[in-house]
């Protein structure tokens, strides 16, 4: 019995180191989903309200870093509604892009969206963000 437990310890950390991400120094925030990990570094930190800032954001899957096409946006749904500004997305590296131009014009609860486009389809990933 005791065997299965610890067994089952070390499968479920497997995927945590599986993923080969490269590191961004001081993380903002991640978020793992069908098999994908993602990481952003927002610059400045922390963001000022109604201030433009820009995120740096690494993904990589099982298998190496993302490479495809990425879209980055933000929503407040206490409040139902968006961001007022598009942000410009750039692939810096294999795995890394920059969004630029972002801007909460709001305090409370944002929702950073982040969608993938891979082979299979769309991946859609999302993290809290509280300004203030």
């Amino acid at each position: 019995m005791k065997a299965l437990v610890v067994a089952g310890l070390m499968l479920s950390a497997l995927p945590l180191q599986a993923f080969a991400c490269q590191p961004l120094g001081s993380l903002s925030g991640a978020v793992e989903k069908a098999g994908y990990r993602l990481e952003y570094r927002l610059e400045p930190a922390p963001v000022r309200l109604s201030q433009p800032f820009n995120m740096v954001i690494s993904i990589c899957s099982l298998s190496g870093p993302f490479i495809g096409r990425l879209k980055v946006d933000a929503d407040m749904p206490v409040h139902k509604h968006g961001m007022n500004y598009r942000p410009r997305i750039m692939a810096e590296a294999p795995g890394i892009y920059e969004a630029s131009g972002l801007l909460l014009h709001m305090r409370g609860q944002w929702r950073f969206r982040f969608e993938l486009g891979t082979q299979s389809g769309p991946v859609r990933l999302a993290i809290v963000h509280q300004q203030r």
